[in-house]
Protein backbone atom coordinates (compact mmCIF):
# COMPACT_ATOMS: atom_id res chain seq x y z
CA UNK A 1 0.00 0.00 0.00
CA UNK A 2 1.50 3.34 -1.00
CA UNK A 3 1.51 6.54 1.05
CA UNK A 4 -1.43 8.05 -0.86
CA UNK A 5 -3.60 4.99 -0.27
CA UNK A 6 -2.77 5.09 3.43
CA UNK A 7 -3.66 8.79 3.72
CA UNK A 8 -6.98 8.34 1.91
CA UNK A 9 -8.26 5.29 3.83
CA UNK A 10 -10.33 7.42 6.21
CA UNK A 11 -11.68 9.58 3.41
CA UNK A 12 -14.36 7.24 2.11
CA UNK A 13 -16.74 7.79 5.07
CA UNK A 14 -16.79 11.57 4.63
CA UNK A 15 -17.14 11.24 0.87
CA UNK A 16 -20.08 8.83 1.03
CA UNK A 17 -21.88 10.98 3.59
CA UNK A 18 -21.62 14.16 1.51
CA UNK A 19 -22.28 12.25 -1.71
CA UNK A 20 -25.79 11.58 -0.39
CA UNK A 21 -26.50 15.30 -0.28
CA UNK A 22 -24.93 16.05 -3.67
CA UNK A 23 -26.92 13.22 -5.26
CA UNK A 24 -30.14 14.34 -3.57
CA UNK A 25 -29.88 17.71 -5.35
CA UNK A 26 -29.19 16.18 -8.77
CA UNK A 27 -32.03 15.60 -11.22
CA UNK A 28 -31.77 12.10 -12.67
CA UNK A 29 -33.95 12.88 -15.68
CA UNK A 30 -31.16 12.01 -18.10
CA UNK A 31 -30.53 15.62 -19.07
CA UNK A 32 -27.30 17.19 -17.92
CA UNK A 33 -27.83 20.80 -17.04
CA UNK A 34 -24.59 22.39 -15.93
CA UNK A 35 -26.47 25.16 -14.14
CA UNK A 36 -27.59 22.52 -11.67
CA UNK A 37 -23.97 22.19 -10.59
CA UNK A 38 -23.69 25.93 -9.94
CA UNK A 39 -26.97 26.58 -8.20
CA UNK A 40 -27.85 30.10 -7.16
CA UNK A 41 -28.77 28.99 -3.64
CA UNK A 42 -25.20 27.79 -2.94
CA UNK A 43 -23.30 30.38 -4.98
CA UNK A 44 -22.54 32.76 -2.10
CA UNK A 45 -21.25 29.87 0.04
CA UNK A 46 -19.05 28.69 -2.83
CA UNK A 47 -17.66 32.20 -3.30
CA UNK A 48 -16.91 32.46 0.41
CA UNK A 49 -15.04 29.16 0.24
CA UNK A 50 -12.96 30.00 -2.85
CA UNK A 51 -13.13 33.83 -3.10
CA UNK A 52 -10.35 33.86 -5.70
CA UNK A 53 -11.42 30.61 -7.38
CA UNK A 54 -8.32 28.48 -8.10
CA UNK A 55 -6.09 31.31 -6.89
CA UNK A 56 -7.38 30.86 -3.34
CA UNK A 57 -4.64 29.48 -1.14
CA UNK A 58 -5.69 26.95 1.45
CA UNK A 59 -6.09 28.30 4.98
CA UNK A 60 -8.22 27.66 8.03
CA UNK A 61 -10.72 30.19 6.70
CA UNK A 62 -11.15 28.09 3.54
CA UNK A 63 -11.81 25.02 5.67
CA UNK A 64 -14.33 26.89 7.83
CA UNK A 65 -16.07 28.32 4.77
CA UNK A 66 -16.25 24.83 3.25
CA UNK A 67 -17.96 23.55 6.41
CA UNK A 68 -20.46 26.41 6.02
CA UNK A 69 -21.01 25.41 2.40
CA UNK A 70 -21.65 21.76 3.38
CA UNK A 71 -24.05 22.77 6.15
CA UNK A 72 -25.97 25.05 3.79
CA UNK A 73 -26.37 22.24 1.24
CA UNK A 74 -27.59 19.85 3.93
CA UNK A 75 -30.27 22.36 4.94
CA UNK A 76 -31.39 22.78 1.34
CA UNK A 77 -31.92 19.07 0.75
CA UNK A 78 -35.56 18.21 1.15
CA UNK A 79 -37.13 14.80 1.12
CA UNK A 80 -35.32 11.52 1.32
CA UNK A 81 -31.63 10.99 0.78
CA UNK A 82 -30.43 8.31 -1.66
CA UNK A 83 -30.25 4.80 -0.21
CA UNK A 84 -27.05 3.23 1.12
CA UNK A 85 -27.11 0.87 -1.87
CA UNK A 86 -27.31 3.70 -4.40
CA UNK A 87 -24.49 5.64 -2.70
CA UNK A 88 -22.30 2.52 -2.47
CA UNK A 89 -22.91 1.76 -6.14
CA UNK A 90 -22.03 5.32 -7.09
CA UNK A 91 -18.81 5.27 -5.07
CA UNK A 92 -17.84 1.99 -6.71
CA UNK A 93 -18.50 3.32 -10.21
CA UNK A 94 -15.28 4.22 -12.02
CA UNK A 95 -15.04 7.94 -12.82
CA UNK A 96 -17.44 9.00 -10.08
CA UNK A 97 -15.11 10.78 -7.63
CA UNK A 98 -12.63 13.40 -8.84
CA UNK A 99 -9.78 15.05 -6.93
CA UNK A 100 -8.88 18.59 -7.96
CA UNK A 101 -5.61 20.17 -6.82
CA UNK A 102 -6.95 23.68 -7.35
CA UNK A 103 -3.69 25.41 -6.45
CA UNK A 104 -1.94 23.44 -9.21
CA UNK A 105 -4.31 24.64 -11.95
CA UNK A 106 -3.04 26.58 -14.96
CA UNK A 107 -6.48 28.27 -15.17
CA UNK A 108 -6.24 28.20 -18.97
CA UNK A 109 -9.82 27.16 -19.70
CA UNK A 110 -8.75 24.18 -21.81
CA UNK A 111 -10.93 21.73 -19.88
CA UNK A 112 -14.11 23.85 -19.96
CA UNK A 113 -15.35 22.97 -23.46
CA UNK A 114 -14.37 19.33 -23.04
CA UNK A 115 -16.55 19.04 -19.91
CA UNK A 116 -19.43 21.18 -21.22
CA UNK A 117 -18.66 23.71 -18.51
CA UNK A 118 -18.84 21.29 -15.59
CA UNK A 119 -15.24 22.32 -14.94
CA UNK A 120 -14.80 26.06 -15.45
CA UNK A 121 -11.95 28.12 -16.90
CA UNK A 122 -10.12 28.00 -13.55
CA UNK A 123 -10.36 24.19 -13.47
CA UNK A 124 -12.97 24.33 -10.70
CA UNK A 125 -15.89 21.87 -10.88
CA UNK A 126 -19.43 23.09 -10.24
CA UNK A 127 -19.95 23.65 -6.53
CA UNK A 128 -23.00 21.45 -6.27
CA UNK A 129 -20.63 18.52 -6.88
CA UNK A 130 -18.17 19.40 -4.08
CA UNK A 131 -17.89 16.78 -1.35
CA UNK A 132 -14.95 17.53 0.93
CA UNK A 133 -11.41 18.88 1.21
CA UNK A 134 -8.63 16.35 1.74
CA UNK A 135 -4.90 16.08 2.32
CA UNK A 136 -3.23 14.44 -0.67
CA UNK A 137 0.53 14.07 -0.21
CA UNK A 138 1.37 14.26 -3.93
CA UNK A 139 -0.54 17.50 -4.58
CA UNK A 140 0.85 21.00 -5.13
CA UNK A 141 -1.50 22.59 -2.59
CA UNK A 142 -2.06 21.77 1.06
CA UNK A 143 -5.54 20.39 0.37
CA UNK A 144 -7.47 19.13 -2.62
CA UNK A 145 -11.14 19.41 -3.50
CA UNK A 146 -13.00 16.11 -3.77
CA UNK A 147 -16.08 16.20 -5.99
CA UNK A 148 -18.67 13.93 -7.53
CA UNK A 149 -19.03 13.47 -11.28
CA UNK A 150 -22.43 12.16 -12.40
CA UNK A 151 -22.31 9.27 -14.84
CA UNK A 152 -23.66 11.41 -17.69
CA UNK A 153 -20.55 13.61 -17.50
CA UNK A 154 -17.97 10.97 -16.62
CA UNK A 155 -16.55 10.43 -20.12
CA UNK A 156 -16.35 14.17 -20.83
CA UNK A 157 -14.58 14.84 -17.52
CA UNK A 158 -12.33 11.83 -18.11
CA UNK A 159 -11.21 13.37 -21.40
CA UNK A 160 -10.76 16.70 -19.61
CA UNK A 161 -8.47 15.04 -17.06
CA UNK A 162 -6.29 13.78 -19.91
CA UNK A 163 -6.02 17.14 -21.74
CA UNK A 164 -5.34 19.28 -18.65
CA UNK A 165 -1.76 20.49 -19.12
CA UNK A 166 -1.36 21.08 -15.37
CA UNK A 167 -2.33 17.50 -14.50
CA UNK A 168 -4.14 18.88 -11.47
CA UNK A 169 -6.93 16.29 -11.47
CA UNK A 170 -7.08 12.61 -10.57
CA UNK A 171 -9.84 10.08 -10.23
CA UNK A 172 -10.28 8.27 -6.93
CA UNK A 173 -10.95 4.57 -6.78
CA UNK A 174 -12.34 2.53 -3.92
CA UNK A 175 -9.92 -0.18 -2.80
CA UNK A 176 -10.71 -3.64 -1.44
CA UNK A 177 -10.05 -2.38 2.10
CA UNK A 178 -12.73 0.31 1.69
CA UNK A 179 -10.17 3.08 1.42
CA UNK A 180 -9.68 5.31 -1.58
CA UNK A 181 -6.59 5.92 -3.67
CA UNK A 182 -5.58 8.16 -6.53
CA UNK A 183 -5.54 6.78 -10.05
CA UNK A 184 -2.81 9.31 -10.90
CA UNK A 185 -2.60 13.03 -11.68
CA UNK A 186 -3.64 13.65 -15.28
CA UNK A 187 -4.43 9.99 -15.97
CA UNK A 188 -7.72 9.17 -17.63
CA UNK A 189 -9.50 5.91 -16.85
CA UNK A 190 -10.57 3.48 -19.56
Amino acid sequence: MDETTTILIGLSHGVDYELRYAMARYDYDGRVQVSRFRSADLESYAQQTFPESCHTQFSESVELAFKGFVNARRKLVGGELPSDELVTAELSRPKSILVVDWEGSLFDGAVTPETEGFIDDDCMPGWDSWLTLADVPTSHGKKCLICWVPEELAEKVNFGVSVDAASCMSWLKVNQNGGMSLVGWGRSVS
